[in-house]
């Protein structure tokens, strides 16, 4: 296939009017126009001054249009990855809730079979494991019951499915720290999560190899000014990335511009935290078997608790631009919306992003407004929003 037309950055040099070559499921080639004469059989694609940029990576997420990561289902996963490649998405992480061991196990061992295989959406880049060693005082709409310190062998059952990329913990429970050194011997991300920390007990769990900071605010030890917190410390510590669930409900617009300012391009990971009423209408849902209830942009345990999100990343990416570029201003926006979309991720959890020669052809063309136009996975088109059936 032969993209032409189209504005895109590479190694920090942007084409405003520039052609990609696919091939065999990579960038083949690219440049300035004029564009090259099409292979033999080559399709071409003019997208009329459109940007392209690597696709969207989300390393959060537990579910959409009804499904739940913890049904433990191959095809509900599938069903997940179509529905977010027409959002841009064209890696994510599944992402599963504090639970008992045997309901973890049987999500994890789902997403292995799901990778498998392709999904005709986004790829399945790996499992997020998101508890079950977190805080109780700050599990939000977590599973309480289930909360419990790190046992070595169950966690050590949980990591040798093979598929986990990155572990959501509690640095200060006693029996955690071992998990987290343990992540960083086998090469997972560590991040800190639903965490009543202070600022040196979460320093402490940096120390030994923390470099994320799941849902940034969110369940979290906040800024004081007596103690600085989990948050303080994610701040403060230039390693740690910080995710951030940009649907101004979770984290407010001047929060949210706070954490840019303070952790630039390279520190921040766009999530959706997206739970099964994504992509739905109003209702009763649940998030893992907890009922959950969608209203608009919102959803809600019912006692207000905020249970995930409803947010798709594209409108988190149009959202977030609105927080750093509200003038429409910026000259180097691209170049920041791709860290904080893609390449950031991709750092976190080992993956391959970016457009360069050979690079994955996972792509996602936006129009003037942001929003997706074409999702392109593995040099294939599996998004079209011309042809995209009427919701």
């Amino acid at each position: 296939m032969l993209l032409i037309n189209a504005q895109f950055i590479s190694e920090g040099r942007t084409f405003r009017n520039g052609w990609l070559r696919l091939r065999d499921g990579v960038v083949a080639a690219f440049g300035s126009a004029p564009h090259p004469t099409p292979l033999a059989g080559q399709s071409v694609l003019d997208l009329g001054g459109a940007t392209v940029m690597p696709g969207f990576i989300d390393v959060h997420v537990h579910g959409a249009v009804g499904h739940d990561v913890m049904d433990a289902s191959p095809e509900g996963l599938r069903q997940m990855a179509r529905f977010f490649a027409s959002r841009g998405v064209t890696g994510f992480l599944p992402t599963t809730l504090t639970d008992s061991r045997e309901n973890t196990l049987a999500a994890l061992h789902a997403i292995r079979e799901a990778m498998a295989q392709p999904t005709g959406g986004a790829r399945i880049l790996g499992a997020h494991l998101e508890g079950p060693y977190l805080n109780r005082a700050k599990g939000g709409a977590q599973h309480l019951d289930h909360i419990r310190p790190c046992v070595p062998q169950e966690a050590r059952d949980f990591l040798e499915v093979g598929v986990v990329k990155l572990v959501s913990v509690a640095p200060e429970i006693e029996g955690n720290g071992w998990l987290i050194d343990e992540c960083r011997k086998r090469g997972i991300t560590a991040s800190m999560a639903h965490t009543n920390a202070t600022f040196a007990e979460a320093m402490d769990g940096i120390g030994l190899g923390i470099t994320h900071a799941t849902h940034t605010f969110n369940a979290m030890s906040p800024l004081h000014h007596r103690d600085a917190g989990a948050v303080g410390a994610a701040l403060l510590s230039p390693h740690v990335r910080c995710e951030l669930i940009c649907d101004g409900v979770h984290v407010s617009p001047s929060a949210a511009e706070v954490l840019w300012r303070m952790k630039g391009r390279d520190g921040v990971v766009l999530i959706t935290d997206a739970m099964r009423a994504t992509g739905m209408p109003d209702g009763e849902y649940t998030l893992g078997t907890t009922p959950a209830f969608k209203q608009g942009e919102t959803a809600t345990l019912a006692d207000g608790t905020l249970a995930g999100s409803v947010l798709t990343f594209d409108r988190g990416l149009r959202l977030f631009k609105r927080v750093i570029d509200p003038d429409g201003a910026r000259p180097d926006l691209l170049a920041d919306l791709v860290a904080v979309t893609s390449a950031n991720a991709a750092q976190a959890i080992g993956a391959e992003s970016g457009i360069y020669y050979h690079s994955p052809a996972d792509l996602v063309v936006l129009d003037a407004d942001w929003h997706v136009l074409y999702t392109i996975v593995q040099g294939e088109i599996v998004h079209d929003a011309k042809h995209a059936p009427t919701p």
